[in-house]
């Protein structure tokens, strides 16, 4: 998995509170979604070029296809936990759910990224 991953694209899907499926597609590119995501066998950097080019590299732990993810705060913030539901040579699909704010109108969503080498 180590290596540089170019970002190919991102499926979202929102739930509502019941658990049904509202809506779901291709999440458009905006400035602030990432381009390539470089794995070390300690960190991930995600790298953006939108109107500026900058990175973010936050630890991650690794045990067999869940991926812990350590995100900066202040105070730290719970670790985020991705699943790798695909890794080949030249192509990674990762999943993740993410719950929703208590004032949306859904209850979670599930974003699946693909990225090719």
């Amino acid at each position: 998995m180590e290596g540089k991953w170019k970002l190919q694209r991102i499926i979202k899907a929102d739930y509502t509170r019941e658990g049904q499926l509202r809506q779901r597609g291709k999440m458009p590119r905006y400035s602030s979604t990432y381009t390539y995501l470089t794995f070390t066998d300690r960190v991930m950097i995600y790298h953006f070029q939108g109107d500026s080019i900058y990175s973010i590299t936050n630890p991650y732990t690794r045990r067999g296809d869940t991926l812990r993810i350590v995100l900066d705060g202040d105070p730290p913030e719970d670790p985020f936990i991705e699943t790798i539901v695909r890794l080949r040579a030249h192509h990674l699909h990762l999943h993740v759910t993410q719950p929703h704010s208590i004032d949306s109108i859904y209850d979670y969503a599930e974003y699946d990224t693909f990225l090719k080498r």
